[in-house]
C-alpha cells in the first residue's frame, strides 16, 4: 500500500474528490502515486505500531484516531437491519412488487446495484440483479425439485434475471427527498429465464434462453450495464460441489448448461441484451470496466469459488466516445488469467504454448467455453474464492476481495491488491501484496462486494454462509455485515462496523447515490435457511417482522440529519 493511500484513508476527505462521490462501478482512470492527494490531517497524528498493540479497538470499532467518526454497530443476533447510529434506512424496492405498466414484478435475491440519473433531477434509474429463488419461503415449506409442478419453475424462472426500474424523488413530510418505486413506469423491464439473448464474440453465433444467477456488475462508458452469471450449475441438473441444491428445472426444460455463466450486456434503452463470451465462461462475481492509456476498454473478473481465478479482459478497439462506434468493444479481445506468483498476465489463447498442447483448446471458442480449465494449465493462481473487485479512483489500484476457503484453512479471507506497472491498466504485469487479512484483529471475515464511497472512502461487505454464520470461527461475527475500511499511516487497517444484516441476510451491490446523500445496498435472501431443519418455520422475518415471510428488499441508508459528511468523516 503506498504512503499516499494510507494517508488518504486514515483522513478520508480531498477536496478534488468531493465533487466526483464518485460510485462502486465508475469507470476509474490510473493517477501515479498519490501524486494529487493532500493528507487532511483532521482526526490527528497517527500512532506508532507498538501504540496500536497497547491501544487495540475492539472488534469493528475502526480506526481509534477518527473521534468523529459514526460510532460503530455492536455484533448481534438480532433478526433486524441494523445501521449505525446518525442513519436510517427506507425500503426502495421488494421481491414482488410491480415495476411497469405491464405488471412487470420484480425478481428475487436483490443483488448488483446500478444507479443513474434521469433527464430531471427528480428522476432516476436503477438496475437491479436477482441472483437466484428461495424456493423454501416461496412456499413456505420444505421443497422437493424433483415434485415441482410445471407452473411453479415458471413462477421461479421469473424472479431471476435483472430489473431495469424508474425511480422518482418525492419530499416527506418532514421535508427529507426519498426515492421511491415508479410502478407505472413506461420504461421498466425485465430479463429472466426466458428472456432470448444471443451470444456474442469467440463463443458466440447462437441464442441462449434467459439470464440466472446475476450475482455482481459494472457498467461501461457507453451506457450500458453489465450483468454476470456466477452460480449457473444448480437450476437445470444436478451438479456436485455447488452452492446449494438443485432447482428442478430440467424437467420441464432441459438445457444447454453451455448457454450460462457469461457476463451479459443489458442497453436500458433498447431493453435488448447480450452475452458477452470474449470474458469467458466461468462463475463470474462482477464485472468492473477501466480505460487503458491507450484507449482500449479493460474489465476486470472474478471466478467465485474455491480454487479459482481472476482475471482481465482487454479489447481489441480503442474508445472514442462515440457510443455506437464503441458498442462493440467487449466483443472481441484478449482474456488473461493472474499469477500472482510471477506478477503477470497470462494470455488464455490457442497461441498459448501450455494450451497448444491439448486437442481441446484448438479454438479460441474452445478455450472461452471451458476458460476455468485453461486458466489451471496456462498457470493461473488458485485462490479462496475471488469475489469482488474495485478500481481506487484515487490511484488506480485494483481491489480484489478473497472471501475464504475452509478447505485451506482460511476461514476470514482477505481484500488484496494488485498495482499494475507504470499506473496502466493494460500492462501485462503487476505488483501484489494483501490489504487487510480478516479476523478478529481487523473486525472484518468473509469480504465479498467492495466500493468506493464518497471522498474515496473504502467500504466491503461481507458473505457469510447461512450454515457457517455465528458459529465455531465465526461466532463473534453474528452476522452479514458492511464496514469502512480505514487505515493507518503504519499500514494497520481496522474494519468499522457500519450495517449489520437480518438473520441468514447477506448485504450487496453497494452503491452511492451521485450526491453522496445515500447508500443503496441489497438486503439479499433473509430467512434463506427457513424449514431446513424439522420443527423449523421461518427463520427471519424480516422486514414487517411478527410471522411473518422474510423478503429480499433494496434498501436506501441516508444520515437522519441529512449530512453528507456522516459517511466521510
Amino acid at each position: 500500500m503506498t504512503s499516499g493511500r494510507r494517508d488518504f484513508l486514515l483522513n478520508g476527505a480531498l477536496t478534488a474528490l468531493v465533487s466526483a462521490l464518485a460510485s462502486h462501478d465508475a469507470i476509474a482512470s490510473p493517477r501515479e502515486g498519490g501524486k494529487n492527494r493532500k493528507a487532511l490531517d483532521k482526526h490527528g497524528k497517527s500512532g506508532t505500531t507498538g501504540s496500536f498493540q497497547n491501544n487495540r479497538p475492539s472488534m469493528g470499532a475502526g480506526d481509534p484516531r477518527r473521534p468523529r467518526a459514526f460510532k460503530p454497530l455492536p455484533y448481534d443476533g438480532r433478526d433486524e437491519l441494523t445501521v449505525a447510529d446518525g442513519f436510517t434506512w427506507y425500503s426502495l424496492v421488494r421481491t414482488g412488487e410491480v415495476i411497469n405498466s405491464k405488471g412487470d414484478r420484480a425478481g428475487d435475491c436483490c443483488d448488483y446495484l446500478h444507479f443513474n440519473m434521469g433527464s430531471s433531477p427528480d428522476q432516476a434509474f436503477l438496475w437491479i440483479n436477482h441472483e437466484y429463488v428461495l424456493d423454501n419461503v416461496l412456499y413456505g415449506r420444505p421443497v422437493n425439485p424433483d415434485e415441482k409442478s410445471k407452473e411453479q419453475v415458471d413462477a421461479e424462472m421469473k424472479l431471476v434475471g435483472g430489473s431495469y426500474v424508474e425511480l422518482k424523488k418525492v419530499q416527506q413530510a418532514d421535508g427529507a427527498p426519498r426515492w421511491m418505486l415508479k410502478s407505472d413506469s413506461n420504461l421498466a423491464f425485465r430479463l429472466d429465464a426466458n428472456t432470448p439473448i444471443p451470444l456474442v464474440g469467440p463463443a458466440g453465433g447462437r441464442t441462449a434462453i434467459g439470464t440466472l444467477a446475476n450475482c455482481s456488475g459494472g457498467y461501461t462508458p457507453w451506457g450500458t450495464i453489465l450483468t454476470a452469471e456466477e452460480n449457473f450449475d444448480v437450476y437445470f441438473k444436478k451438479n456436485d460441489g455447488t452452492f446449494r441444491g438443485y432447482y428442478g428445472w430440467g424437467k420441464y426444460y432441459p438445457r444447454n448448461e453451455e448457454d450460462y455463466g457469461w457476463v451479459v450486456e443489458v442497453d436500458p434503452v433498447t431493453q435488448k441484451a447480450r452475452k458477452l463470451t470474449a470474458l469467458g465462461r466461468f462463475a463470474h462475481e462482477g464485472a468492473t470496466v477501466a480505460q487503458a492509456k491507450d484507449g482500449r476498454m479493460v474489465v476486470y473478473l472474478g471466478d467465485d469459488a474455491k480454487g479459482q481465478c481472476i482475471y482481465k479482459f482487454i479489447s481489441k478497439g480503442k474508445i472514442t466516445g462515440n457510443p455506437v462506434s464503441d458498442a462493440d468493444l467487449l466483443v472481441q479481445g484478449d482474456l488473461y488469467v493472474a499469477n500472482l506468483s510471477k506478477g503477470e498476465w497470462i494470455l488464455l489463447s490457442p497461441e498459448n504454448p501450455a494450451l497448444a498442447k491439448s486437442n481441446k483448446f484448438s479454438t479460441l471458442a474452445e478455450v472461452m467455453t471451458h476458460t476455468r480449465e485453461a486458466a489451471k494449465i496456462a498457470g493461473g493462481t488458485r485462490l479462496n474464492r475471488p469475489e469482488d473487485i474495485k478500481i481506487d479512483p484515487t490511484n488506480g489500484d485494483v481491489y480484489f476481495a478473497l472471501t475464504n476457503n475452509s478447505d485451506s484453512g482460511d476461514m476470514h479471507g482477505s481484500v488484496n491488491l494488485i498495482r499494475e506497472h507504470k499506473g496502466d491498466f493494460a500492462s501485462l504485469t503487476f505488483d501484489y501484496e494483501t490489504f487487510v487479512v480478516g479476523g478478529l484483529r481487523s473486525g472484518i471475515s468473509c469480504p465479498d462486494n467492495l466500493t468506493f464511497g464518497p471522498a474515496g472512502t473504502f467500504w466491503a461487505t461481507t458473505d457469510m454462509s447461512a450454515s457457517a454464520m455465528g458459529r465455531g470461527a465465526l461466532t463473534a461475527f453474528k452476522r452479514n455485515s458492511m464496514h469502512r475500511l480505514e487505515s493507518d499511516r503504519a499500514g494497520s487497517v481496522f474494519a468499522r462496523h457500519f450495517v449489520q444484516a437480518p438473520r441468514d441476510a447477506e448485504l450487496t451491490g453497494p452503491c452511492f447515490l451521485p450526491d453522496g446523500s445515500g447508500l443503496l445496498l441489497s438486503v439479499q435472501h433473509p430467512g434463506e435457511s427457513s424449514f431446513e431443519k424439522e420443527g423449523v418455520g421461518f427463520t427471519s422475518h424480516w422486514p414487517d417482522g411478527g410471522q411473518s415471510a422474510p423478503v429480499s428488499t433494496v434498501v436506501c441508508i441516508v444520515p437522519t440529519d441529512g449530512k453528507k459528511d456522516r459517511f466521510i468523516l
